[in-house]
């Protein structure tokens, strides 16, 4: 596949090798626009992609500036786009768009700053790449653009050679992304929403896991229980414990009255027979 290259500068006025996915007219507004890639990584499996407006006939066009709300409607007209790009059929499904081919055309190309960023998957940015819509569907356009689009050309850029990109404004030279996920992945926030996920019926190994989190958490249970009773228990014969000391204590205590009373006992019956000893002699 041959790929439709663009110089885009820098704050520096240094060149940036990037790849122009699309370039589209959005209907309502009548605006151009183009959609390029500089191959910039945000996360594991996102891209940054650039859309800047644009303006021109035949051959030669330039990036331009566009009103906030000019730029609203082109968001939305390329999240239709993206939309139509990644169905299972790659047509366009409504006329708010139009593609345009720039395949020969040359293009005026401002700083990257300048453009509107967002952020989508590497593999809708590859159907986004490929999009080619079915010249034959009867659509009616309230613009007339240019309708037909092949696959992008490969574009001879100027003889200067590229100058490596700053600090401030990570780039690398682009390459073609080979990432095919099995399904289909959800593009950012802020192009479209992010796809409901497929429930996958459990395989062999996450049904014993599931089981097996499931008996630990029975066992961990029981065993609280079990704790739980055994403190019981634990406090009760605690009790019995101290009432058996406290009958042990007052036991003794009434061994210590018994002796007492018996050594009373005796006393008396000494004293008596003391006093009838007395009384006999007297």
């Amino acid at each position: 596949m041959l790929l439709r290259t663009l110089e885009i500068p820098d704050d520096q006025g240094q060149s940036l090798n990037a790849v122009l996915l699309c370039g589209f007219i959005a209907n309502t507004s009548g605006q151009q626009f183009l959609v390029y890639s500089l191959n910039e990584k945000v996360a594991d499996d996102l891209i940054k992609i650039y859309l800047a407006p644009m303006e021109g006939e035949g051959l030669e066009r330039s990036m331009c500036s566009a009103s906030s709300e000019d730029m609203m409607t082109a968001t939305a007209a390329l999240k239709r786009i993206i939309h139509d790009a990644c169905s299972p059929q790659a047509r366009q499904t409504d006329n708010s768009y139009s593609v345009l081919d720039l395949t020969d055309t040359h293009i005026h190309c401002t700083r990257a700053n300048l453009h509107h960023s967002l952020k989508v998957s590497e593999h809708w940015l590859m159907k986004l790449l490929v999009f080619n819509p079915d010249a034959k569907q009867d659509i009616e356009r309230s613009a007339t653009p240019a309708d037909a689009h092949a696959h992008p050309q490969e574009y001879s850029s100027p003889t200067t050679p590229l100058s490596s990109p700053s600090e401030s404004q990570p780039s690398v030279p682009y390459r073609v992304i080979s990432h095919t996920p099995t399904a289909q992945e959800a593009l950012s926030h802020d192009v479209i929403e992010h796809a409901p996920a497929v429930e996958q019926e459990p395989t062999h190994s996450q049904k014993i896991e599931t089981n097996l989190k499931s008996l630990i958490a029975s066992v961990t249970q029981h065993k609280e229980t079990l704790l739980s009773k055994f403190v019981m228990l634990d406090e009760r014969m605690r009790e019995l414990k101290q009432r058996e000391e406290d009958m042990a204590v007052r036991e003794r205590s009434f061994d210590r009255r018994e002796e007492e009373l018996i050594a009373g006992m005796n006393a008396l019956k000494m004293a008596e027979e003391q006093l009838n000893s007395l009384m006999k002699d007297g």
